[in-house]
């Protein structure tokens, strides 16, 4: 190395020697990033437990649907979601959806029961209702939410709901448990 060199490396590491972030410097910004993902985080959850949950309102409305097209063709629903043919699988992220497993010609319903305690449950279920204008009874669906997180439903949780006749009013949800999304 030459002399001339090495004074300039000693000058520029004297100049630059005080130069970078102190520790206080460091913990202000450790603790301002803590506060700011502290208020942030809770919010994320949610978001991501709404998404499962409208996962599930869009699952058991397309069973819904699938079921009065299925009934259409059919002398009674269909009891697997592998008849319905809409090509649903039995579970999604956080739900296991479960149709009414006894036959019936004139109603069935679909729960979708959540594992976490932080997701409400939701039953919907189809009737068939007779019309006042026609001599043709109608297909009516219904579907409820859980009014509480972690809450099961059953089709208790529905009023005016028939399997085993045909009906003339249309189902309900009990609004003690759980709330209409129709």
């Amino acid at each position: 190395m030459t002399t001339e060199f090495k004074i300039r490396f000693i000058r520029y590491g004297q100049i630059h020697e005080n130069s970078g972030f102190t520790l206080i410097e460091l913990l202000v910004v450790i603790v301002i990033i803590g506060i700011l993902s502290a208020i942030a985080l809770p919010s994320f959850f949610r978001q991501a437990n709404q998404a499962k949950q409208t996962e599930a309102r869009i699952y058991v409305g397309t069973i819904n649907r699938a079921q009065q097209a299925y009934r259409l063709e059919n002398p009674e629903f269909a009891t697997t979601s592998a008849s319905l043919g809409a090509g649903l699988p039995p579970s999604s992220k956080g739900y296991t959806y479960t149709l009414s497993t006894t036959p019936s010609a004139f109603a069935t319903f679909v729960t979708g029961t959540s594992s976490d305690p932080a997701l409400k449950a939701y039953i919907g279920a189809v009737q068939l209702v007779q019309s006042t204008t026609t001599t043709e009874p109608i297909a009516v669906s219904i579907l409820c939410e859980a009014l509480n997180p972690g809450t099961p439903l059953t089709v208790s949780a529905l009023e005016n709901y028939s399997s085993t006749a045909l009906s003339t009013t249309n189902p309900v949800c009990k609004d003690t448990v759980a709330k209409s999304l129709n």
